[in-house]
Order: C-alpha cells, then structure tokens, then sequence
C-alpha cells in the first residue's frame, strides 16, 4: 500500500470532513467544523497534525493540540490533546491508525506535553469526548495506554412544535414587573459583552460568545436590571445547532433567569431554520432536563494518558 502523509491544509479541509462522516457514522461535520476546529483555532499547529492520503483521497487523520496561545491566561505546554482521530474503514486493521497516533503523541512529547486528553479541548473541538456508541475507538486508545477519566453529556433537542411552557411565560411577565428586560446584544457591544462575560464566567465562554458576533444580529440574548447585565445565553456561535454557553451571576440565580433566556435562544434557533439544538448538559442536566422534546443524550468519555 502506497501511502503518502501530509499536514492538514486549508485544500484538505472539505475533503476531510467528508472522511470524518464516512469514518464516525454517527456525525455530521462540515468543512466548516474542520476548519474552526484547526486553520481558524489560534493554537493551530500544522505539526501536529497527519493526513494519511492514498492516491491524493485522505483515508486517515489524527489532528493533536497544545494550548499555546489562547486563552492567553491558560496557554501552556505540559498538557496536549487529541481533537480528532479517524480512518475510513476500509483501512481497518493495517496499523494505519497506530502510526498516524504515535506520530501526533512524539509531536506532543516533543513540545513539552507531560499528557495527552482526547478530545475535550474547549473553545476548539469537535466533540467534548469520544461518543460511548464508538467502542471501537475507545479500544483502540486503551490499547494505547489511555484510561477514561471523567464524562459529558449533550442533549439533542427537536425544535420542531417547541413551544415555550406556560410557567416560563408567566416567569418572564413577572421578571419584567420587577425590572428585569431581555435584548438581543448589539454589535457595536462585542467587546463589552465579551469581557462582561470573561469577568463573570471566564475566558472560553467569552471566546465563544465572541464567536456569536459573527451573527448579524449576533446570536446572544442578555438579562439586564436597571442597566446592568445579569445574564447571557449565546447560540449558533461555534456550530448553528450548538446552544450554550449560558449563565447567570450568583446573586439572581434561581429566578428563572435562565430560564427564559434558554426558550428565548431555542425559540429564536428555530425561526433562524434550525431543525434541532445540541445542547451541553453536563451536571446541569436536571435544568435542561425540563426543556420538551428531548429526543437524545449523546454520553461522551474523556480520556486521558501520561506520555
């Protein structure tokens, strides 16, 4: 088997989305997704990445990351991550995934890596895990040496027929008789949403509202009393069927602030034309729980080794 290998490009990019949904039959990633998830991540280093190409067609890829360089106050070199790992399947069993993983672990190593996690990194990533449903993979990254160490958990929301509960209605009447209002961020207010949201919430949550802006009108909703910001929930920002991050600060919590912000943002998700919501749960999954239609729980396993 003749067998070339590459770093990815920016000329790869279309071609690799369609080996990724060839690959993990239970995606559906766009070019789109492949490039925010590399040539447009700040810490994108092309080094650390391997195209297996037979015949110029990508059949394999392992794409690794260092955070370098965002967010500034987390860049680092002891920690290293595997966003990607995927071959098509006909390359089964020819060691082609073995090589292309040691060869993104030495860059790792090389650069400083003390450890390696698949594939959590966020602000960047494609997925938040390894979907449990692919046991194959997660085989084949135990029989490398990796272990699991903690889990993740995303709602898939059908938005067709969602109507907002009567009780969240009747919350948002009652918030606004206190002096609450919710407004769509304007553009001329990236900058002062972002950095409202990085106080409060941190830096990869400001990233992402960032990326909302791109939106025109961004798609960020924000809760205000008498002027001040009291909460936020952005949507479509990394993917168009992605909602979150989404937050309150302590202080007006358990008001049903966020309540309202989420069926206000999944309501506006469906007028935009989106058909479904992907939505992070996490340990928060008691309160998205109470959002209808629910039609799946995607379970993710981070995983992680020592190199």
């Amino acid at each position: 088997m003749l067998m070339e290998y590459s770093p990815l490009t920016e000329g790869l990019v279309a071609k690799v989305a369609k080996l990724v949904n060839r690959s993990l039959e239970f995606e559906a990633v766009t070019p789109w997704t492949v490039s925010r998830c590399t040539i447009l991540d700040p810490n994108f280093d092309p080094k650390l990445t391997i195209v297996a190409l037979d015949e110029g067609e990508p059949v394999g890829i392992v794409i690794g990351a260092i955070r370098s360089k965002a967010p500034q106050e987390m860049a680092g070199n002891e920690h290293g991550w595997i966003k990607l790992a995927a071959v098509n399947p006909r390359y089964g069993g020819t060691g082609l995934a073995d090589r292309l993983l040691l060869y993104v672990e030495k860059g790792l190593k090389s650069r400083g890596a003390k450890d390696v996690r698949v594939s959590d990194f966020a602000g960047w990533y494609f997925w938040p895990g390894v979907d449990v449903r692919y046991q194959g993979l997660i085989r084949f990254f135990y029989d490398h040496g990796y272990g699991k160490v903690s889990e993740s958990l995303e709602c898939e929301v059908c938005l067709a027929g969602l109507r907002t509960p009567s009780l969240v209605l009747e919350r948002e009447v009652n918030l606004a008789k206190e002096g609450y209002a919710f407004s769509t961020a304007s553009q001329d207010k990236k900058e002062e949403v972002a950095e409202w949201v990085h106080s409060n919430f941190g830096p990869l949550w400001s990233h992402e509202v960032s990326e909302a802006f791109r939106h025109s009108p961004p798609s960020v909703l924000l809760a205000s009393k008498e002027g001040k910001t009291v909460g936020f929930a952005a949507y479509s920002a990394l993917e168009l069927d992605w909602f979150g991050p989404i937050g309150v600060v302590e202080g007006e919590r358990r008001k049903g602030i966020g309540s309202v912000l989420l069926f206000k943002s999944l309501a506006n998700m469906r007028e935009d034309g989106r058909k479904s919501a992907t939505i992070p749960c996490g340990s928060y999954f008691s309160f998205f729980s109470r959002v209808p239609l629910i039609r799946g729980v995607r379970n993710y396993w981070i995983l992680y080794k020592k190199l």
